[in-house]
Order: C-alpha cells, then sequence, then structure tokens
C-alpha cells in the first residue's frame, strides 16, 4: 500500500514538476532529470494523450537553444516513445528540426541514431515528404561515413517512397564513394533488386571495385531467386579484392560442387590478416566443418596453419562440429603432428598469450594436454592468471587421473592465489564434486568468504549449506557465518543460509526518489548547470 501511494506522489509531482518548469531558462540538469521522468510516466498512460500533446509542444522551445548533448538525447527519447500522443501535422517543427540535426558532423553517433528512429516513426506520407528529398541529398552529398549511413537508414525504411529519379542519385553515390557501412549497401539493394552485371553492376560503374562486390554480396543475400547467382558469385570470388568475410556470407548459397570449385581460390588469401580477419576465418571454419569432410578440413587449416596459434577458437570451432577428440583421426594426422610441436614450443614463450592459446587449445583438444609438460608447474609458478587458469582448467577436465592431487591444489588455489581467475576455477571445481570435498571445503571457508571476486564468495555461501548438515561442520561453519551477516553484498545469502529472518530494509529507490524530489523543489537565483 506505501509503494503505491509513494507512485502516486511521484506520478503528481512529475506531472506538476513538468508543466511548471522554464524550458527556456531553468538549468540543464533539471531539464533533462524531469524529461526523463515525464517520458517514464507517458510509457504508463494509455490515455490523457491531449495533456501530454500540450507538454510536448511546449518542450519544443529546447529546439532552438544550446543545450548539452545529454538534454538533446533525453528529449529524443522523449519524442520517440511519446510518439502517438500528437496528431497530423504537430511533429513538423521536430522533424524539420531532427533532418537539420542529422546533417551535423559534430553531432555524436548515438544522438544521430536516435535522430533516424524518431523519422522512422513518421507514418502520414505528406510529414514523409518533407524530409525525404533533403535526406536523399544528404547522402548523395556528405563526405562524411556516419552521416551517410544513418541518412541511408531512414532512406531504407521509406524505399517504397522513393521516386525513380531519387532512387538514380542512390546509385549514382554508391557507385561513387570508396568507403561505406553496410545498411548502404542494403539500402541499394532494396532500391534496385533488378541489377545486372552488364548493368548497374559493371566495373566499369563503380569507382571501388571492393565497394562492387561488397553490394553483390548483399544484393545475393537479399535475392537468392534468381537466375545469374552463380554469374555474380564468380564476378566476386574472382576479384583482386576478394575478401573471406564475402565468401562467409554466401557459404549457404553454394551447393557442394561450387564450394569445392571456389575453396582452392579461398585458400589463397587465408594468410592474409586484413582480407581474413580472425573472426572470419572462426566462422569459416565453423561453417565449412559442417559440410566438408575431415580430410578436406585438414587442408583449409594446412592453409592458414601459422594462424592457428593466435586463437584458440580456429580449433574450437572444428571441435564444435567433429568433436574434441577429432584430431586422433587419421585423415588430421599431418595437422595434429605438426600442432603438437608448436604447442610444446609455445608453452615456454615470454609472451603470455602465447602460452595461453596453447593451453586454452589443450582445454579444447585433449589429444595436446601432455605437450604442455608439468601442469602443477603451470597453475602454481605461470606468471600470467589466465594461464594458470587455463591449466587448472586442464586438471579439472582429466579429474578422474588427478583425484588424489587435484582438492589439495584447488585448496592451495583458493588460499594463496593472487588473481580472481585461478581461484574461481579452483571454486567451481570443489563447487561440483562437494560431497567428496567437503573437508577441503571446510578448510577454504575462512579465506574464500571474504574473496575480493564476488562470485568465489557466493559459490562459498552455497556450500555452506551443505556443511551445516552435516554435524561434525555445523559448527565450526555457523560461528563463520555469523560474522558476515550484515555484509552488504553476501549478508543476505548467510542469513538465508542459517534459517534466519531477513532485515526489514526500506527500498534504497524510494529514498533516492524522495531526495531528488526535494532537491528539485528548491529554487536558486543563480542558474546551476552541471553539464
Amino acid at each position: 500500500m506505501e509503494i503505491v501511494e509513494f507512485y502516486c506522489r511521484l506520478t503528481d509531482f512529475v506531472k506538476k514538476s513538468f508543466s511548471s518548469i522554464n524550458f527556456e531558462t531553468d538549468a540543464s540538469v533539471a531539464v533533462s532529470l524531469l524529461i526523463r521522468l515525464y517520458s517514464k510516466y507517458c510509457q504508463s498512460l494509455s490515455g490523457d494523450g491531449m495533456n501530454v500533446a500540450r507538454q510536448l509542444e511546449r518542450t519544443e522551445v529546447l529546439l532552438q537553444q544550446n543545450r548539452p548533448a545529454k538534454v538533446l538525447s533525453d528529449l529524443l527519447a522523449l519524442y520517440t516513445s511519446c510518439y502517438s500522443f500528437r496528431r497530423k501535422g504537430e511533429w513538423k517543427n521536430v522533424i524539420l528540426w531532427s533532418v537539420s540535426l542529422l546533417a551535423n558532423e559534430g553531432v555524436s553517433i548515438f544522438i544521430r541514431r536516435q535522430i533516424s528512429d524518431f523519422l522512422c516513426l513518421t507514418k502520414d506520407s505528406e510529414d514523409v515528404q518533407l524530409f525525404l528529398l533533403t535526406v536523399v541529398e544528404l547522402f548523395s552529398r556528405t563526405d562524411s561515413t556516419h552521416v551517410r549511413n544513418d541518412a541511408a537508414r531512414v532512406l531504407m525504411h521509406f524505399a517504397d517512397q522513393l521516386s525513380g529519379d531519387q532512387i538514380r542519385v542512390i546509385m549514382t553515390t554508391v557507385q561513387s564513394i570508396i568507403m561505406a557501412g553496410d545498411v548502404v549497401y542494403g539500402l541499394a539493394a532494396k532500391v534496385r533488386p533488378d541489377m545486372k552485371l552488364v548493368g548497374d553492376l559493371s566495373p566499369s560503374k563503380w569507382m571501388d571495385e571492393s565497394a562492387r562486390c561488397q553490394l553483390i554480396i548483399k544484393h545475393l543475400q537479399q535475392s537468392t531467386r534468381r537466375n545469374d547467382v552463380d554469374d555474380l558469385l564468380a564476378s566476386v570470388f574472382l576479384s583482386p579484392c576478394m575478401k573471406l568475410g564475402w565468401f562467409v556470407d554466401v557459404i549457404e548459397l553454394l551447393d557442394d560442387k561450387a564450394l569445392r570449385e571456389y575453396l582452392p581460390g579461398v585458400h589463397q588469401i587465408l594468410m592474409d590478416r586484413r582480407r581474413s580477419p580472425l573472426s572470419d576465418l572462426q566462422l569459416m571454419l565453423s561453417k565449412l566443418s559442417a559440410r566438408l569432410t575431415l580430410g578436406e578440413i585438414s587442408m583449409v587449416l594446412d592453409h592458414c596453419f601459422s594462424r592457428l596459434l593466435e586463437s584458440p577458437s580456429l580449433i574450437e570451432a572444428v571441435c564444435k562440429v567433429y568433436g574434441a577428440d577429432c584430431l586422433n583421426h587419421a585423415a588430421m594426422a599431418v595437422i595434429r603432428d605438426r600442432l603438437a610441436v608448436e604447442v610444446h614450443k609455445a608453452i615456454s614463450h615470454s609472451d603470455w598469450e602465447v602460452r595461453d592459446t596453447a593451453v586454452e587449445i589443450a582445454v579444447i583438444a585433449p589429444f595436446f594436454r601432455p605437450m604442455l609438460g608439468s601442469l602443477t608447474q603451470l597453475v602454481r609458478f605461470d606468471p600470467s592468471p589466465y594461464v594458470r587458469a587455463a591449466a587448472l582448467r586442464c586438471f579439472v577436465l582429466d579429474a578422474k587421473c588427478h583425484e588424489k592431487e587435484l582438492p589439495q591444489l584447488c585448496e592451495d588455489v583458493i588460499v594463496s592465489d593472487s588473481d580472481a581467475e585461478p581461484r574461481l576455477v579452483a571454486m567451481r571445481y570443489l563447487h561440483g564434486t562437494l560431497p567428496s570435498n567437503i573437508q577441503t571445503v571446510l578448510h577454504i571457508l575462512p579465506k574464500a568468504i571474504e574473496d575480493s571476486d564476488d562470485e568465489v564468495r557466493k559459490l562459498m555461501v552455497e556450500m555452506c549449506s551443505s556443511l551445516l548438515a552435516t554435524k561434525e561442520y555445523a559448527t565450526d561453519t555457523a560461528a563463520e557465518l555469523q560474522e558476515w551477516i550484515e555484509d552488504p553484498e553476501i549478508g543476505a545469502a548467510v542469513r538465508t543460509v542459517l534459517g534466519e529472518s531477513p532485515f526489514e530494509q526500506r527500498n534504497p529507490v524510494e529514498h533516492i526518489l524522495t531526495d531528488m524530489m526535494n532537491a528539485l523543489r528548491l529554487h536558486f537565483s543563480d542558474t546551476i548547470d552541471c553539464y
């Protein structure tokens, strides 16, 4: 009941304050805060549209002021959430202002994105025509990639209302620019779905070959029901600008014969980090593994062999499809043996990232774990916490082979390791094997419950239920937990484990809102602006 009453008081306060605030002179902090509160209030309304429309009209005075970016951002969020409260023609001033601001290169990407979102809400065709021509001109004339991208987002939304002349302007612009975002090529593909290699896609009409290929890929993604798909794909794959990402994007469009036909050409660019970034290489291996034999995958890995130690994600992509033991297959023997040599070398590398990759590969593929040498030495003495944590994961994965030493090793890690990553691996192992390692858990209780890592503490409190249920450990466990019942982070969980009732705490949101409301009631003769 108190919460309902407080909500009603807060709602009345927001409505009254928003109605009385002077948008011309009041400080930006108060204006921004009230705009956000009013926006939340409007989102809960189902009626009262006339009053909201009047309040929205009052805010338009802010459009002509030099307010901080945060105020503009909050104002645009208000307009977007309250768009339906105004009738036809009432958004005209805001629309014109938004279009003028869209062209400002000094506006942040975030605010420009809010502007395009607002413009895309426009439903009436007359209102759309107010800005469509201007946005087309902005798209064709701007030198800013970011401005063009957001203009393209707006034009994409209203693509069915573009005239033939406007479409020709868009196509001419796309053909003449060197760099553009994905949305620009998506727009071109949408407004001209019938492009041909002898027409709009002819190399002679494009300033940049890479842009032409990117548009072809986007066009194929949006429309695969064409009789010239093979010609379009060949035009891209045989291009000197060929990038691995384009191949990855259309793998699904290739039948098995075409896939194997184009693969040798793809092999030639796998070592080029600019044309074949790691993320594309990982995705390609994931997609190819679902369609090729292990022997064929082995050939792909051979052509990018020196990059396998850049990230464990490459081996992981293959193992996710074929299983962790796929490297034991005869078809993978050559790659497996070469990689084993490199993993053995990498584990003594001075760069921790190289060592970490080697251990992570061993986590993924059990075959490589013997190449790491002594896992105990890595867990205890490697300078990198990430390497120590990965080595401990290898231990855990082979837990059946280390049942005697692993609990003590985990206890030592939790008690003495200075970094959270290895301690968390150790805690998760003990948490998952609690019944057989309950005495070890009791030993680590005093250290783990005051750990600097929140998840380590959380796991420790969870395990205390089992300690309390064991007669010989219950007294010591309860005594230790009593020290933490008022802890701000784990106190509530500790009291639950002990079976005590939670403390009655006032809702923190309530006093924050009360203090905020009281502060806004204060009036100063001087304007104070914290932005």
